[in-house]
């Protein structure tokens, strides 16, 4: 889908997922007639993870960005966070030390298909006036700082603009492009993650009846707070979505942790997640959704320059820790602010 030919733009931002989209809408309300053009490389947005929001990101996607209708309509509330701590002598859930509110949470955050909300964010920008092509692919970029930044695309077409806006994310394509990336050495973390059907429900009815004391120390809802499994040197998120998928995923650090090379990388997963009481208990008849299943080692990263005079990193194309606390929508916020 082409929704622009046109060659000359005050900002051309490079990556059509939240972190760009939300750059357009943030410059388009401060200023309505900016030529904005997106490029974004997919026709359709797929799925990443960042699947839980906390009270910066919440408000910035709620009265910053205007999705709060979305958010309700197409994804869960959070109730707040919940941390599983278990040893050699745990070997049910109830034995487990257990974090996590006894009431409903009374912030607003939300547990979020990231899919579905970038779709969402970028066509907001679109019915605010940013111009939009899909598919499309950057080959080169060529900063003038102070002046006109040239982006080519492989199609061969040429693009002008005073300001470009590298919203890659992983892709990160100023910070490879320009030797700006570094790698954070001093945090070795890999990372496995997927989507599952077939969990076991917190609230599950035998659930309550096979261990009645744990089930009546919560009055809330264990089933939809980010729920934490913790470990020696790893810790895993569990973040049901709309619909009957649950995000499930392992961090791990590389010193303490050994993953297998052995085997399907759900089931090497499953496995791993077994081991701990929760896993082995709400995750024994689970499946994984097929080719849903990602690994991801040494995220952990920095671009040493993050604007110019004619240029602005945002998101994940800036620069990336850990996934713990879901500080990614943080980032993408600062970030996208600090672009205006």
């Amino acid at each position: 889908m082409i929704e622009s030919e046109e060659t000359e733009f005050d900002v051309v931002i490079m990556g059509g997922a939240l972190a760009g989209s939300a750059t357009a809408i943030l410059l388009l309300d401060k200023d309505p007639s900016l030529r904005i053009l997106i490029l974004e490389r997919s026709e359709q947005l797929g799925r990443r993870v960042g699947e839980a929001t906390v009270e910066v990101s919440t408000f910035f996607l709620q009265r910053c960005l205007g999705l709060t209708h979305h958010l309700h309509q197409e994804h869960l509330v959070k109730n707040g966070l919940r941390f599983w701590f278990a040893n050699e002598l745990t070997q049910e859930i109830p034995d487990c030390s257990e974090i996590g509110g006894r009431y409903l949470a009374r912030v607003s955050a939300y547990l979020v298909d990231r899919a579905k909300l970038d779709e969402a964010a970028l066509k907001r920008s679109v019915d605010l006036g940013a111009k939009l092509r899909r598919p499309a692919q950057v080959a080169d970029i060529e900063l003038n700082e102070g002046g006109t930044q040239i982006i080519t695309l492989k199609d061969g077409k040429t693009l002008r603009a005073r300001w470009v806006v590298d919203a890659s994310g992983v892709a990160a394509i100023l910070a490879r492009k320009n030797d700006w990336y570094e790698t954070n050495e001093d945090h070795p973390i890999s990372a496995c993650w997927a989507r599952w059907r077939g969990c076991i429900n917190w609230e599950d009815p035998m659930l309550a009846r096979e261990y009645p004391e744990w089930n009546k120390r919560c009055f809330g809802l264990r089933g939809t707070a980010t729920n934490h499994l913790m470990g020696d040197g790893w810790w895993a998120w569990w973040i049901p979505l709309r619909g009957d998928e649950i995000s499930i995923g392992v961090v791990f650090d590389q010193r303490r942790v050994q993953w297998s090379k052995e085997g399907r990388q759900a089931d090497r997963l499953k496995a791993f997640l077994m081991k701990h009481p929760v896993g082995a208990k709400l995750l024994s008849d689970a499946e994984c959704v097929d080719g849903d299943v990602h690994f991801r080692s040494n995220p952990a990263w920095c671009s040493q320059r993050i604007s110019g005079d004619g240029f602005a990193l945002v998101g994940d194309a800036a620069g990336f820790l850990d996934p713990f606390y879901s500080p990614g929508l943080d980032w993408l916020a600062f970030t996208a602010f600090g672009a205006m």
